[in-house]
Order: C-alpha cells, then structure tokens, then sequence
C-alpha cells in the first residue's frame, strides 16, 4: 500500500503529490536526496521507505511505512509514466508542469486509497480526457458530458463493447535488447536478451486470439499482459487471449540463448608504440546480413589519466568533452555497403606506455531483421468467436541494450 507519490525535477522542485493516508512532510524528500543511497530500489528513512523510479529529468518517488512489494511499486510508477509519455509524447520536467491537471487527474485514476487500480491505457484514455480542453471544463459540464466507459461495466476491463473497425488488422513487434561485452578481438564474450511483444490491435467486435510460437523454449522469466490466460501459458506455451484495443505489450521476457549472429560487430584496436606517452585507439564498426542499423551512437569514457587529442572519423559526427573524458560518436545509419572508422589520439599523462586501464565504449543501435536473436518466431496466429477475414504483420527490431565494447 502506498501512502504518498511525488513527482520531482532534476532541481528537487515538485511537479506534482498526491497522499493517501495524512500528509507526508515534503522534509522526507530533502532527506532522500541528501542520502548517498547508491541507486539502490528501496530508501529506508525512518519508519518509512522510498521507492523511486528516473526518467529523463524527472523522478517519480512512492513513500509507504509498511511491507510492500517493491517489484509492485516499481511497476506501478513505470505504468505512470509509459501514461504520461502516451499522453504527452516525452516526459520530461517541463512537459509534466505544463500539463500537471492532467498528471493530477491520471494519479487519481489508477491508483486509489494507495492500492494500484486499473492501469490499462484503453481505459484511462476514456476516464482522463486526453486533450486540454477537459481541463477547462466547469464541473457542471463534466457532469453532463461525462459517461462510464463500457470497459468498466464488463468482465474484460482491458477492452471495451461495441469496437469496430472498417479494416481488421493486427500488429506484432518483437523488440530484443541485446546486452552483450565485446572483448578486444571482436568476439561477443557474453550475450543476452532480453525482449518484449508489442501489439497494435484493430479488429472489430471481442475476438478470442491463440498466438503460437515455433520455438517456445526461448522464453524464459516472462512477464504477461492481465489478458493473457496464465495457466494456458504456463501448461501448453501458447498465448491465448482476447487483445485490448490499440497500443498495448503482450508480454516481456528474458533468453540466454542466441540463435543467430548479433547484426552490429566492432573491431575495437588500441596501438602503442613502446613506452611512448601517447597512442592510438581505432574502432571500427558495421553489420552483417546485409541489414541496416540505425541510430548508431558510441560514447567511449577514456577514464582517469587518459588525455583525448585529435579524433578523425570517416563518416558521422563527433563530440568531445574534455573535463569529463568523454568522446561520443554519432555515426546515424549504417549498412553491409559502409565501414565506419574512428580514429583517436590519445595521451596517457600518468606516465609512459599503455595506461594501465583501457577505455570502455557503450554502443546503442536499432536494426529491422527477418527474424529474432533469440530464435523466438511466430508461427501462427488463430482468431475465434468473430468471422470476418484479418490481416497479421510481425516485425522484428534487434536493439542494443547494455553493450560494451572493451579495447
């Protein structure tokens, strides 16, 4: 149960509170922020304990004085912001102060007397008007115009009666975070994924989906939709289940299995001339299969004692901070056709010869492929209970996830 949530900037300034059972002091905050907690989940403070979750600028904090599941909570101020982000395309400080009614109106909505309600975004988007105008409204006409949405009077919250659609379509993204370390030679030493479904639902009326998988085995740890039938799930691997209208996530999971080649390499190189001060540090990148990646950014932390000089790059564009040691490396797109190449000079100023410590680079790419890391492909996809014809599109979008790149 939670007693209070704050929605706070980078400047420690609340956007927005809302409390549940009595009013918590705004003190508990200051005392949060001035205690080296580390990024750890829960902040004991006193007879209290902080669950904070960041995005961008802005942190949203849950404060309750009993067990709770943290994983709950955490989930739940996740849900407030994918809401807000729906609502508002980013979140961020500003966008949240310029639409605080709003924030106001959608905590009231998903969670009440400090236990989380409903958090589907079909729903909320009939209950929280998602336009400005609502809030200009005088109470009168919200009486007037207001009206219980459909989904709050059926069995299947997430989905409402009476949908129809002049064309019936579904949509599947399967999105793979690939969290890998590349060593100095190239080769992936450790390799993971983790995924999700996405979905974009327009069929008409309350279609009952059975969705099949050709190698369900790659699913590990998931975590699935409340539309999902878990024992079905958990008996046969298939999911079945009747799909909430629009935008919405199927299910999340975890695999250590890696079935095909990651479609983004590096060639990390670093030459030393004897016991010389400085040296130079090559990276090379590209992909395999032909496929394009896109969104290609490598940030390299030199680290202490590593000085950075001239930087020559054959493509894209380069920044440089010299206080913090940091050189990142904005190469846009690239394909089988172009070879991207950084060059760097560097000076170890600790003394002659190779520092002790190398830099480590964080990679982040997107690329669109025929088929999943993961080896996790649908194989079919059954509707019932509605007769009319459908059209199905799968995607699958390989990203990096922690991905680094050790010289």
């Amino acid at each position: 149960m939670i007693k209070s949530i704050f929605v706070v900037d980078s400047t420690q300034n609340v956007i927005a509170e809302r409390h549940f059972f009595g009013v918590i002091d705004r003190s508990i905050l200051t005392r949060f922020f001035e205690t080296a907690h580390r990024g750890e989940p829960v902040i004991e403070l006193g007879a209290n304990y902080v669950i904070p979750i960041s995005v961008k600028d802005v942190q949203f904090i849950a404060i309750t004085d009993e067990e709770s599941s943290p994983m709950m909570v955490i989930t739940f101020l996740h849900r407030i912001s994918g809401l807000a982000r729906l609502y508002f395309d980013d979140v961020t400080a500003k966008v949240l102060k310029d639409n605080f009614i709003t924030v106001y109106q959608l905590i009231d909505e998903i969670c009440d007397g400090g236990h989380p309600m409903n958090t589907e975004p079909n729903v909320i988007s009939t209950l929280v008007d998602p336009t400005s105008r609502s809030a200009a409204k005088s109470a009168t006409e919200e009486i007037h115009d207001k009206k219980l949405p459909t989904e709050c009077m059926t069995a299947i919250p997430w989905r409402g009666g009476g949908i129809t659609h002049s064309r019936n379509n579904v949509y599947f993204d399967i999105v793979e975070n690939v969290d890998a370390v590349i060593d100095s030679s190239g080769v992936s030493s450790s390799a993971s994924v983790r995924g999700h479904i996405d979905m974009k639902c327009n069929l008409s009326g309350t279609p009952d989906l059975l969705l099949e998988f050709s190698d369900p085995s790659a699913l590990s740890d998931c975590c699935l939709h409340p539309c999902v039938r878990l024992k079905r799930f958990e008996e046969q691997k298939v999911v079945s289940f009747i799909p909430p209208d629009g935008v919405s996530r199927l299910l999340s999971y975890r695999s250590a299995r890696m079935s095909a080649a990651i479609p983004f390499y590096t060639t990390p190189t670093v030459m030393w001339n004897g016991k010389n001060k400085s040296g130079r540090l090559k990276l090379s990148c590209g992909t395999r299969g032909g496929y394009e990646a896109s969104g290609v950014t490598i940030r390299i932390p030199m680290g202490e004692g590593i000085n950075i000089g001239t930087v020559d790059v054959n493509t894209g564009k380069t920044a440089v901070d010299i206080k913090a040691r940091v050189l990142e490396w904005k190469v846009g797109s690239v394909s089988s056709d172009l070879k991207p190449e950084l060059k760097v000079i560097i000076e170890n100023e600790e003394g002659e010869g190779k520092p002790k410590q190398l830099p480590v680079a964080s990679v982040r790419f997107s690329c669109v492929q025929k088929r999943s890391l993961s080896g996790l492909h649908i194989r079919k996809l059954t509707l019932s209970r509605e007769k009319y014809k459908f059209f199905k599109g799968v995607k699958y979008i390989i990203r990096a996830g922690k991905f680094e790149v050790r010289f």
